[in-house]
């Protein structure tokens, strides 16, 4: 089948962004083709940097796993368990600045496209993909400004801001929930009443895990507000802004720990409020991201 054939009829490209992506020749001349045989299909970039991101809280809520039940076995402060559990966060939060910030730049790097500094390792590849895009859009110049207003424009939405896909966040979500209900089942075994089973439930496999989700969000917030870097600033001032992004959420995940506790041990109905403020802060958060 001609290639132009099966661009015409594809509903969707959708493109695995990398930073190198729009330094690179044959990547544009990919995008140029798409959008002449098919004007109406669409073009997704997927963050490959989301990925990498969420891979991060995984192996982070999998090691916090771990140091719960390792250090339980001598030590009874959980508090303090769960201070050192956070430590590690603070090299997540420092690449997820990075990330951010080299997103930025890229994006700044596409509204300026210059069409003769993309990359391209074979002359004759060169040759060929300029006379196709001169074939297209007349000349190289009316390419470089479709490139920086309709594609900009269409591309940017989801590089403006720090977007994990809900299922992701559900992801996340049943990680965390498979370990607290752990303790909901040994309510039961021990034949605690219904009203403390459903409370234990309601406040930790439920609004707990949820209000680590939206402290996950704060943070990503943070990191993606923040992720400039004062120029002329020395390394050590910009890991303080990395540090200072750390302590909010820690102490903002901290106290809904606190907050959870008190709610499971006042009673079913308190349970019950608090679990439906606890969605609706965590469905709005979500929405907000997404939005």
């Amino acid at each position: 089948m001609d290639w132009a054939v099966f661009l015409s009829h594809s509903s969707e490209l959708r493109v695995l962004w990398s930073p190198q992506l729009f330094s690179r020749l044959w990547c544009i001349f990919e995008l140029a083709a798409f959008r002449k045989a098919n004007p109406k299909g669409k073009i997704v970039l997927a963050p490959l940097y989301v990925e990498m991101i969420v891979g991060f809280l995984l192996l982070w809520l999998a090691f916090m796993q771990l140091l719960y039940f390792l250090l339980l076995q001598v030590l009874q402060f959980s508090s303090f368990i769960s201070f050192v559990g956070m430590v590690p966060v603070i090299p997540c939060i420092h690449q997820t600045r990075k990330i951010c910030r080299e997103k930025r730049r890229l994006l700044n790097e596409l509204k300026q496209f210059n069409l003769n500094e993309a990359g391209c390792s074979v002359d004759f590849d060169r040759n060929f993909i300029l006379a196709g895009i001169e074939e297209w859009y007349g000349t190289q110049e009316a390419f470089t400004e479709y490139v920086r207003g309709p594609l900009f424009r269409e591309l940017v939405a989801p590089l403006e801001t720090l977007r994990v896909p809900v299922q992701y966040w559900v992801l996340l979500g049943l990680h965390e929930m498979s370990s607290l209900l752990e303790f909901n089942v040994g309510y039961m075994s021990g034949g605690a009443p219904v009203d403390v089973v459903l409370a234990q439930f309601l406040s930790w496999p439920i609004s707990n895990v949820l209000w680590r989700i939206i402290s996950f969000r704060l943070g990503l917030f943070l990191c993606d507000r923040c992720s400039s870097r004062m120029p002329g600033a020395c390394g050590l001032l910009d890991f303080m802004k990395t540090f200072l992004i750390w302590v909010v959420t820690v102490v903002f995940l901290l106290s809904t720990f606190e907050v959870t506790a008190v709610v499971e041990r006042s009673s079913l109905v308190v349970a019950s409020a608090g679990a439906c403020v606890t969605i609706a802060v965590a469905l709005f958060s979500l929405w907000a991201a997404t939005g």
